[in-house]
């Protein structure tokens, strides 16, 4: 299957709820509130990491959604929500695929 991921309200917008969805023969999508952004970003302010509150909030996201799918998946598009941070995105999520299966690349 191949999936396409889009997101809606940016992560850094913390007043409003931030939705990330696929669509491509079938569609699910994942919900945050915009109160709980606000939460994880304290959290990230707090341990000197700021800049890494977004990038890592929406590779966490996507990974929430496709989970499930992992290994029904044979391509992942994403699209490109924070231009220059496409690496850096990628590697979280592929840390936390990896976390839950063995052999990914």
């Amino acid at each position: 299957m191949n999936i396409e991921i889009d997101q809606s309200g940016k992560v850094e917008n913390t007043s409003v709820d931030t939705i990330i969805a696929y669509s491509n023969g079938s569609s699910k999508s994942i919900r945050i509130a915009a109160r709980d952004k606000r939460k994880i970003q304290k959290i990230y302010r707090s341990s000197g990491k700021t800049h890494l509150y977004i990038y890592k909030t929406f590779a966490l996201l996507i990974y929430l959604l496709i989970e499930n799918s992992l290994l029904s998946l044979d391509s992942v598009i994403i699209d490109i929500e924070y231009p220059g941070w496409n690496f850096l995105i990628k590697d979280f999520l592929l840390q936390e695929i990896r976390k839950k299966t063995s052999g990914f690349q």
